[in-house]
């Protein structure tokens, strides 16, 4: 009679105690459900170690504070934002500098510190450079100093 007494006491603690852990982690929760979307409250929000929307890259090595959306192709992820504050957009780009952005377009790298590739096919950007000109036809500097 006792054993069960105390299985049942048991049982009831538990319960007891997985609804308190479930209200205590929703308690002051910044997002609220409104039908099949989370919404945040008009907060911010701090990622010391970065966002990755879409699909996780496995092969990247991902930087701090970065951010990367990558849809992803044949159902694996290719954005690589492996450079410290970086940013990777597009299909199979990578941020690969300190501070480097590629906004775009597919197969792309911004390897030099704070460099930008900003879509197209291939490119590479190595440094930003110096008193830049652009005169070719089409052509366009979208950094250095």
């Amino acid at each position: 009679k006792s054993i069960k007494s105390i299985e049942a006491r048991m049982g009831a603690m538990e319960e007891s105690s997985a609804g308190e852990r479930v209200d205590r982690s929703l308690a002051g929760s910044p997002f609220q459900k409104v039908g099949d979307w989370w919404v945040a409250d008009s907060t911010m929000f701090q990622f010391p170690k970065g966002i990755v929307i879409g699909k996780n890259n496995t092969h990247c090595e991902y930087g701090d504070a970065v951010l990367s959306v990558d849809y992803g192709w044949e159902g694996e992820a290719l954005n690589c934002p492996s450079g410290h504050g970086s940013v990777a957009f597009g299909l199979a780009n990578h941020a690969t500098g300190d501070f480097s952005t590629v906004t775009g377009g597919k197969f792309n790298e911004a390897s030099g510190m704070a460099s930008v590739v900003m879509g197209g096919r291939l490119n590479e950007v190595v440094t930003g450079g110096k008193f830049n000109e652009a005169s070719g036809m089409a052509s366009a500097v979208m950094g250095g100093r």
